[in-house]
């Protein structure tokens, strides 16, 4: 399973040094994370984390086509409505 990463733009270097340093990750192109720059405003953090848009958590979620994410997709769908 993929566990995908939106990042800024301008966080994006840090953010894999750390990763390499401190979960001392390699780059492998078929490898189960993936870094991809943030293409929204990510807005004022919500605790210490911020989150994606839910529109992009329910596409992530059925993209993956796996049984659980699909119910997990359905939970969001609810909570757009």
């Amino acid at each position: 399973m993929t566990q995908t990463l939106y990042v800024r733009p301008i966080d994006r270097k840090d953010l894999v040094f750390q990763l390499v340093r401190h979960q001392r990750l390699r780059a492998d192109p078929t490898g189960p994370i993936e870094v991809l720059d943030a293409f929204w405003d990510l807005g004022a953090p919500i605790g210490n984390e911020t989150t994606a848009p839910l529109l992009l958590i329910y596409a992530d979620l059925m993209s993956t086509r796996d049984p659980r994410n699909v119910q997990t997709a359905a939970l969001v769908r609810a909570q757009m409505e």
